[in-house]
Parts: C-alpha cells; structure tokens; sequence
C-alpha cells in the first residue's frame, strides 16, 4: 500500500495535491505540522471529500522540509483536529501521556500511529527504543532513521519484519531500499510522493518511481531480491533495465541498488543472509574485496582474482566474472582481437577479467595504469607487459580500452588516430576519453554495449536464457539511453 504525504504548504496546494494523490494512492497523509496555517473547519471539509483512509500528522520538532516554527503541539490542538475524525493520527511517542489516552478513549475508531524519528543515525539499539514507545498503547509504532549505508537500511528491514505492528524505516539516499522493499518487510505502507518537489523526507520515492521501476504493488514476501553493490553506484542504469527485464520475463523480483564500501562488507554479508537474496552484481571498488566473503569460486573468476556476479545457491554464495566475457563479446561485435594488440588502461576487477578474455581469445595485451607496482603485478599474474600510464602514449596499439575509474584517463596525444577506442563507463555514453578518440579519427565502443553482455551472462547465471535476457537488454538499454543529452546514438 502507497500513502502519499500532502504537505502544503498552503490549503489551496493541498487541495491540488489531494487531487494528483488520489489517482495512485492507497491512503494520504496530511502532514499538517508542514501547513503554514490551516484552519480546523477547512480541515474537517478536505477530510470529508476524501473516500480513502487518511492519516493526520503532527511533529512538535521542526523539520527538514518544514516552513512551520518548531513548537509544542497542545492537546487541545490534537482533540480539536481528533474531532475532524482521521482514520489514523500520528504523533511523536513522547507526546503519548495521560492527555493521550484520554483522547483515545473519547474517539476509539481513530487508529494512533506513535512515532520515534531520528535524523542523524540508525541507532544500534532499536528493540529498546521499541520497548520504550511501547509503555504507551498504539495500532503502529513508526520507527524512522536515518541511514548512513546500506547495511542500517538492512538492518532496520530486519527489525521490522521480527516484530508486529511495526512501520520501519529509513531515510536518506542510502534508506531508500526500506521504502522500495517495504511489502517485504511486513510495513503496512510505504510513503510515496506526488513528485520529486513534494517529498515530505529525505529518501522519499515518487509514485511513478515505486510503481513503475519497482513494479511496487507486486513485490510481496515471495519476491526474489536482487541488487548491485559498490560505491559509487548512483549512475548505474541497471535499477532501469534489469527491473524491466524481470517484468519482461514473468519473474516475482525486484532489483535494487546499494551504495557499499569495503569496510562495510562484513557485516552486509552477515545481514544478507536472512532476506531473500538470490542474486548480486559487484562493480568498484569489492570485485576483489568480496572474494573472502564466497562459499565458492568457478575456475574462471579465480585466475581473474574478481567477482562481479554472486548467486545463492542451496544457502551457498557463488562467485562468477562476467566482465570479459561481456566486453569482449561487445568488441568482437566489431572487430576480431585474435593477434591484435590491446592496451587495457586500469588495473581493477574489470580490467583482470578483460585482461583474461582477451589473453584466452589470442589478442596481445599489455596493461598500463597510474600506480605502475599495480600495473605490474597484473603482469606478472597474466604473463603481460605492465607500464605505467603515461607510457601508453608510446605503445603501438591496435585497441585502447578504458577500464580505470575515470573518464579522463590520458590526454589526447596519448590515444593513438584511426585505432578502436572502448570506455566500460555506460553513463555518461559520451565519456571525455571517447570524445578525444573520436576527435582522432578512432572507432568507437561505448560502455552500454559491455553492459549488456555482461548483463545477459549474469542473468544467465541467476537462472534466465542468455539470448532471452540479451534480446530484452539490447532493446531497453537503447531506449534508456535514449534519455541521456550526450547520447551518440540518436
């Protein structure tokens, strides 16, 4: 269930936004400690021309979005507005004294909602703030917080699916899966807005967003989750494609993505393993990192030394690399590498596994990067030559590929006229590496075409067709694309 925040600030913007609201809501709430004024007969009279539940919502501590002056919020403030008869009333639970109980007693089909918000962390102790919000009786107890990673986003999905009557979740960018995967969760709503300008809180999706990426009415406690992890992950269209892709094929799921740090990977793999998770991609900077955290490794993605695909599989984590297969299947969609000589710039998970398949499909590689340690200790392990960046400007290659972090990787004169140039980057399509190469007369592979190979091997690996998943990718991710101002492909 989606319930939409009416903020305000003026009654005449509520009454509009009510109007937007009830197209695609299940329930709205009047957030009225973010009205600048409101008179309670007017409030009583939008209540009334409304058929679906409604929650009144008053915050005696100013918020984010807040235009109203912090105060505190009377009790006959509460029963005044009680009387305008609300399905459910949320206030903050230390508010709930006599003076609440009292009210509960003169309206009983009111439903109280008591709140705790705490918007600078995830608390580690949220079963005593439970127990403590608990001393005073509710219908709901809204446990909000803001989320620092990802790993406070599972963790307060977790606390809410363990207890009842409980709304859990979080907020901030890294929050943002508790809403999307609320139903999950047991949460009996989730808070969307009417648009990106009427967010009530931080991390709030939109409505089109819920409903259209994440397919949000159809994710329930049987949908399978699968995700993308790494930092940073906000460019990634693979929330886009991937969410398509599972409407397309039929499949109960959902794909998220989570902003994750090496440091943080501990504990996610400890939390992982009581929601249903069936599928991962790993991008920067843990296709290494989380190679101790597998139960197994095929073949291939151990001489690699990354992982950029796991799977669950009988309780068991499962590491794969598809990276070189995708890249250079999009490669050789254009040209043949056997004998040909290709200069990888990077020396990260992606660029072992192009190291790899380029090696094992008889091109000549050499690999050159920044730190040139790095660069030849990845030589040493693929039997190649290893030079630092600046060398690249002296090698006579026939392909130059781009698989270091940045989109400015070399000057110009580095990149060589009238060779092939490919990025890894899908976002932007246009990368500056790319736009000096075509400036030098190069042919050019972008990153999207990487992408969905790559994409496709994953889909394979978590139980999908190939040529299925690679048909349904090649469509979507033009079309998304599509979007993008510095798209070539127009």
């Amino acid at each position: 269930m989606l319930c939409i925040p009416i903020i305000g600030p003026t009654l005449q913007e509520a009454k509009l936004q009510i109007q937007k609201a009830l197209r695609f809501g299940n329930l709205l709430e009047f957030r009225l400690d973010l009205f600048e004024y409101f008179e309670y007969g007017e409030i009583k009279k939008m209540r009334e021309s409304i058929s679906l539940p409604v929650i009144f919502t008053l915050r005696h501590k100013r918020q984010e979005a807040s235009t109203r002056k912090s105060k505190t919020i009377s009790f006959q403030e509460i029963y005044t507005l009680a009387l305008c008869n609300p399905d459910y009333f949320d206030i903050e639970y230390d508010l709930a004294g006599a003076c609440i109980q009292d009210i509960r007693q003169k309206f009983p089909n009111i439903q109280w909602i008591l709140s705790y918000h705490n918007f600078s962390r995830t608390p580690k102790n949220l079963t005593r703030i439970l127990k403590n919000m608990k001393k005073y009786p509710a219908r709901w107890y809204k446990i909000a917080c803001m989320a620092n990673s990802t790993n406070d986003a599972l963790r307060m999905m977790l606390f809410a699916s363990s207890h009842s009557n409980i709304i859990g979740l979080c907020m901030g960018e890294k929050g943002e899966i508790t809403r999307i995967l609320s139903p999950i969760t047991k949460n009996p709503w989730s808070y969307a807005a009417i648009s990106k300008s009427q967010k009530s809180a931080i991390g709030q999706r939109t409505v089109e967003e819920l409903s259209s990426v994440y397919s949000y009415h159809s994710i329930g406690s049987t949908t399978k989750i699968y995700g993308l992890i790494g930092s940073p992950v906000h460019q990634s269209i693979s929330h886009l494609s991937h969410n398509t892709l599972l409407r397309a094929l039929h499949c109960n799921g959902v794909y998220i993505k989570m902003d994750m740090t090496r440091k943080e990977l501990d504990e996610f793999f400890r939390l992982i393993k009581t929601i249903p998770l069936h599928g991962l991609s790993i991008t920067t900077p843990l296709k290494t990192e989380v190679i101790s955290f597998l139960d197994y490794i095929d073949i291939e993605a151990q001489k690699i030394g990354a992982v950029n695909t796991m799977t669950m599989h009988q309780g068991e984590l499962h590491g794969h690399n598809t990276d070189g297969k995708g890249a250079l299947d999009s490669i050789e969609q254009h040209t043949s590498v056997k004998r040909k000589k290709i200069a990888v710039l990077g020396a990260g998970g992606a660029a072992r596994a192009i190291i790899y398949e380029a090696k094992k499909r008889g091109a000549i590689v050499s690999v050159f990067n920044r730190d040139v340690i790095k660069a030849q200790f990845i030589a040493k392990i693929f039997q190649i030559q290893g030079l630092s960046l600046d060398s690249v400007a002296f090698y006579d290659y026939d392909l130059l590929i781009n698989a270091t972090s940045s989109e400015d990787p070399v000057p110009k004169e580095a990149i060589k006229s009238s060779t092939i140039a490919m990025d890894i980057h899908t976002v932007p399509i246009m990368t500056p590496f790319l736009q000096k190469a075509l400036e030098k007369n190069c042919r050019l592979i972008f990153g999207y075409e990487m992408f969905i190979y790559q994409a496709a091997y994953q889909w394979q690996y978590w139980g999908f067709l190939l040529q299925t998943s690679e048909k349904i990718l090649q469509n979507e991710v033009r079309k998304i694309l599509e979007n993008y101002r510095d798209n070539p492909l127009r």
